[in-house]
Order: C-alpha cells, then structure tokens, then sequence
C-alpha cells in the first residue's frame, strides 16, 4: 500500500453513517476505500504536474556553446562557430586511441588523456600538444608515483605534427560493440603517445572516409564517428548550474564545470534538466533538426578533473554521488515522461544521466551542412 493511501486511512471514518447500522467498516473495506482515494489523489497530482510543466515549457533556447573534441577522450576546443554534419560537428572525435588490442582507450583507463590537446584538424593531419595542469589549490597537486611521473614527462614534450597517412595503412578498430575501419596514423605519434601516458601499446587511428558507422537502430538513423554511440550531445547551462549548487552541499565537492560532460551543443534558455522532455530542436530557420533521442548515460569520467587529468577519489566521487542521486534511472523513471520506456529497462534503473543524445536531420535532400553560431537561436518541438 503506497504511503498516500496509508495517510488517507487516518481520517476515514471508523464507523459507517447511520443507516448502515453503525456497523465498523471491516479493515478489507477501509484498504480497498483508502486505496482508491489514494490512487485518485495521486492521480490528481499527476495530471497536475504535466499542466504545470506544460505551461512552463521553453518554446526558444539559444546556444551558449559549441565543442568539438578531435580526438576521443582528449581535450576539446570550444567553437564560436561550427559546420554541423550528418555525423555531427565537423572533426569531432575524428581520431581516437587505441591498445594493442586495437580497442578505443578513454578516461575511463586514463585520466591522463585529458592533458592531450589536438588542435584542430586540417587536410594535411594533426598536431598534438600537451597541457601542463596548474591546480588551483595545493589539494590539486599530484600525490601519487604515477601522476609525479606523468607531470614530469609533460612539462618538456614536445608537440608533434602528425601528417594524414595514407590509406594503406587501414587496419579494423574496435568502439564499444562496433568494429570501424581507420587509418593507422604511423610509429612517430605511437611511440609519443606512449611516452606521454607512461605506457606502451597504444596507437592513433583516424576515422576512414569511407566508413560508415550506424547508431543504435532502436533510436532512429544516423551515423557517427568515434563518438560514444551518437553524433551529437546536447547539455543545458540550467542543468550544469543545479548540479553545481547540489554539489556546492558537500563539503570538499569540487566546482563542476561544463568540461566534465563533453557536450557538442550547449543551450540556455530553458529550466534544468527540461532538455529530457525535449523531442527536437530545429536551427538555422528549420534548416536543421536535433531529435533528442536517448538520455546520455555517465561513467566515470565525470569524476575526472579535467584541469588536472587526476581522479581524486573523494572530489570525484562526490560528483558522482551527487549526480547519482537525483538524476539515476531509477529516479527518472518516475519523473521522466518522454523517455519512460528507456528508463524502465532494468539495467539503467542504477546508472545516473546528464545531456541528451542527438541525430542530424537536414530539410533539403541535398543539404549536407549547417553552420551554426554561439547565439543562434533554436525552436524547441513540442
């Protein structure tokens, strides 16, 4: 019996009115009676909610930020403008790491990839350059062997301009359960990876052009790169701002910045968290549409000071703990309208959620990008 039902018992009556005999109510009566008005309260409260949301909904969002991240796992740049693409922003996770194995490596197995810092592509390749972390505290400061050592090999190295190989060297990589073609990009950036994580093995491919790469059929067409699942990810300044101030609650919770969740497109205007309620958003005057089609699920990364490319286990655990809190499966399952049927899978009822999962839809047949601007404005679908 739900907890509004139990309450409801309290003020029904413990006899019937006069003409019932002054017979009590049998205790089966009173559930059944007290289960019934519960349901119809909640009910009530219910269709109350969705009223609510729906007068408050956002009709007009802008964009407050665009990001591409050249290389998977390693630091992004932020765009006052962007080419948007059938597989996302122009260059986004257009190369990507690997192991022996010839499988992807994230933050996820080494937070230090967040001190590589690609610029951004050209027709000729690519050039690597590290970042030497500044803490903004002295509690920032690496403690461990490993994050002395690494801090170490850093501060010398040396950026290394890594041309566009040809295609000879196509080899068969492997991102979550996708096997994709890449280039090979050649033994001089292998070796100075390897110098800058500590450890041998581990390669850099770039997407082949000729390779096509196809999203989770259970949420629509599209195609991305090197990219997680989806082309685009979609977060809110309301969002990052209410978890900041969740955060702000736990002593030693660090400042979370948007740089922890790696979004391509960035929008303000709306209330927290209501891009889960979002079906699409269109730009450039419907040129381009954004379903928003499946909640971004988080791991650890955003645990990860991305200013540091450490995992403190108490700050970033924090984060996590926060995050999981009020923004688990579990939770939305209850809260989420939209994506109710997602979140009522088992296995993500304990995963937590932050940003939104995009395809691409142009207008025309014929278009194939869209360029779009910090301060763009966009219409939400409702």
């Amino acid at each position: 019996m739900g907890e509004a039902s139990k309450l409801l018992l309290r003020w029904l009556p413990l006899r019937s009115v006069e003409n019932a005999g002054e017979e009590r109510l049998d205790l089966g009566s009173r559930l059944v009676l007290g289960g019934a008005v519960g349901a119809t309260a909640l009910s009530a409260l219910w269709i109350c909610r969705r009223v609510w949301q729906n007068l408050r909904r956002t009709k007009d969002i802008r964009i407050a930020g665009l990001f591409v991240y050249p290389v998977k796992g390693c630091r992004g740049h932020a765009l006052a403008q962007a080419e948007l693409t059938p597989w996302g922003i122009k260059n986004d996770r257009l190369y990507m790491i690997v192991n022996s194995e010839r499988e992807f490596v994230s933050q996820r197995q080494d937070p230090h990839m967040a001190l590589i810092h690609p610029d951004l592509p050209t027709s000729a390749g690519v050039t690597l350059r590290t970042v030497v972390p500044t803490p903004k505290n002295i509690g920032d400061l690496p403690t461990s062997t490993g994050d002395k050592q690494t801090m170490a090999r850093l501060v010398n190295k040396k950026p290394l301009f890594v041309p566009l190989v040809s295609p000879k060297d196509l080899v068969t990589v492997k991102v979550w359960d996708d096997f994709v073609e890449a280039w090979d990009q050649g033994e001089e950036v292998a070796v100075w990876l390897a110098d800058v994580l500590g450890h041998a093995g581990v390669r850099l491919v770039r997407f082949c052009d000729t390779s096509i790469r196809v999203t989770d059929p259970l949420y629509g067409y599209g195609e991305t790169a090197f990219s997680d699942g989806f082309p685009v990810l979609v977060t809110s300044t309301a969002s990052v701002e209410e978890l900041r101030r969740r955060c702000a609650k736990s002593q030693g919770c660090p400042d979370v910045g948007l740089e922890r969740f790696r979004p391509n497109i960035h929008i303000e205007g709306c209330h927290p968290f209501e891009e889960d309620e979002m079906p699409a958003i269109t730009f450039a005057s419907g040129a381009v549409r954004l379903p928003l089609v499946k909640p971004c699920s988080r791991c650890t990364v955003p645990g990860i000071d991305p200013a540091t490319g450490m995992r403190n286990a108490q700050q970033g655990g924090l984060v996590l703990r926060t995050l999981l809190g009020f923004r688990s499966g579990r939770w939305l399952w209850w809260t989420n309208r939209l994506h109710s049927s997602f979140f009522s899978e088992t296995s993500d009822k304990d995963k937590s959620f932050f940003g939104q999962n995009a395809h691409v839809q142009f207008a025309g047949s014929g278009v194939r990008s869209v360029m779009l601007s910090v301060g763009d404005e966009g219409v939400v679908e409702s």
